[in-house]
């Protein structure tokens, strides 16, 4: 997976690629497939951001959840919108 995580931004469709290979992803449009590569994308920007701090502790790299939305994870973790906010 360190392949996936330290692709560079002009490669993420290989990237991508690759990911939806090794995780088994099938996509049934040609639109679910922009959009979880859209979410893949961005999933990536964030590990590249935190991999590239000066003083981190930890690395972090792509998983099976890469191409979903914030939605679909804020509904894995149980946390519901209202709950965020009443915080």
């Amino acid at each position: 997976m360190e392949l996936l995580s330290s692709a560079p931004e002009k490669n993420l469709l290989g990237a991508f690629l690759q990911f939806a290979s090794i995780f088994g992803k099938e996509y049934k449009t040609s639109k679910e497939f922009r959009t979880k590569e859209r979410f893949f994308k961005e999933a990536h920007r964030k590990i590249l951001k935190h991999n590239n701090k000066r003083k981190r502790t930890s690395t972090v790299g792509h998983n099976e959840f890469s191409d979903w939305s914030e939605e679909e994870l804020k509904k894995l973790s149980g946390l519901k919108t209202s709950d965020l906010v009443s915080q």
